[in-house]
């Protein structure tokens, strides 16, 4: 039977909340104990559940409702009898010095001599006509708080995305690597989710590994402007295709042993990528969702992948690069609502787009502050 300290550990490992030598730990326990993983792959089951479940929202018309509720509702009555109770013996004392702390404010106020601004005030006072209460109607500023809370505390949390977590310090253990390759074999596209401490060198450190690999990197102008912010307030956007899953595993480990990015990302998730992934990339470009799975083809298809690590001449001679193929181009964009007319910048991106070679994969980084 599993301890309790064992049962904490796996339910802080499905909801990423654990260290690295937390995580370390629930391995070996995962690797020793059938029961450790029975029970893991029923709190994975049971989070899928709850992401699956339907998102419910209240009515706009809510919080008028319930003020509305409040007017209507008649007073309680107030009981004709009241319990006697016994109070202790100290309140008697506090009673005494309330009194005798009011018999001294109001000799005071007598004996006070009025000023002039007393009686100025004194005579241009009128009695104010009692105010006249319409049913049903409520303060606007009352209105807007309830309206307020309404809609802000009553709207559905965001599930953590679930995944593969990984801290920075794991990036650059070569353990995680086959069985990242394994995982993202049998996909065509992947999803990393970024947790940065500072966006604008963690965007760098990731342009840096792309190009490393033979990747042009394009920087759409509205993300630009705002890397270019002291602290950009928006989330950004990497997209790149046909990525090949040991080139993406390759790119992890370098970021992993950047002394430079090691002060800005934190950690990554990776995960599949869903149909609303698709639809909010593909409207960030200004495509259709279908033309997103399925680039349409071009004319001069894209060469053989030969990784900047691999360039030696023997190498080269042996996976030549067919005349006039282009390199791969990835694109920077930030995860907000487009206005206006598409930039040159990703014009040229999706003209340079190729259809997805075999075993090769899409691949979309969010990259947000932690």
């Amino acid at each position: 039977m599993l301890s309790e300290r064992a049962l904490q550990l796996l339910t802080a490992y499905v909801d990423g909340e654990l260290s690295s030598r937390q995580r370390k730990l629930v391995m070996r326990l995962l690797h020793k104990s059938a029961e450790a993983r029975q029970f893991l792959k029923d709190l994975q089951q049971d989070q899928r559940r709850l992401h699956e479940l339907p998102v419910r929202k209240l009515d706009t018309a809510f919080a008028a409702e319930v003020v509305r509720a409040i007017e209507i509702q008649p007073a309680a009555p107030t009981p004709t009898t009241v319990p006697l109770r016994r109070w202790p013996a100290w309140t008697r004392y506090a009673v005494a010095a309330a009194v005798l702390l009011a018999l001294s404010a109001g000799l005071w106020l007598s004996n006070r001599q009025p000023t002039p601004v007393d009686l100025i005030i004194a005579d241009n006072k009128k009695p104010a006509p009692p105010e006249q209460k319409v049913p049903g109607k409520h303060d606007a500023l009352v209105a807007s708080v309830v309206e307020g809370a309404a809609s802000g505390f009553l709207e559905p949390v965001p599930p953590a995305r679930a995944g593969m977590k990984l801290d920075f310090d794991e990036l650059a253990k070569t353990q995680w690597h086959e069985h990242i390759v394994g995982g993202m074999a049998k996909q065509q596209a992947v999803h990393l989710d970024v947790a940065v401490t500072n966006q604008r060198q963690a965007v760098r450190r990731l342009e840096t590994v792309l190009q490393n690999k033979g990747i042009r990197v394009v920087v759409d102008p509205p993300a630009r402007a705002k890397l270019g912010a002291v602290h950009p307030r928006t989330e950004f956007v990497i997209y790149a295709e046909n990525i090949r899953p040991d080139e993406l595993a390759a790119m992890l480990y370098e970021l992993g042993t950047d002394e430079r990015a090691r002060t800005s990302i934190e950690a990554l998730t990776l995960s599949a990528v869903t149909e609303d992934d698709r639809k909010q990339l593909s409207g960030l470009l200004g495509i259709k969702a279908e033309e997103l799975r399925d680039p349409p083809v071009q004319q001069q298809p894209l060469g053989t992948f030969i990784p900047k690590k691999d360039k030696a001449p023997a190498t080269a001679q042996a996976n030549p690069v067919r005349a006039g193929a282009e390199a791969r181009v990835a694109m920077v964009l930030a995860n907000a609502s487009r206005t206006g007319a598409l930039s040159s910048e990703l014009k040229y991106f999706l003209h340079q787009r190729r259809q997805l070679q075999p075993g090769a994969l899409q691949v979309i980084v969010i990259v947000h502050q932690a």
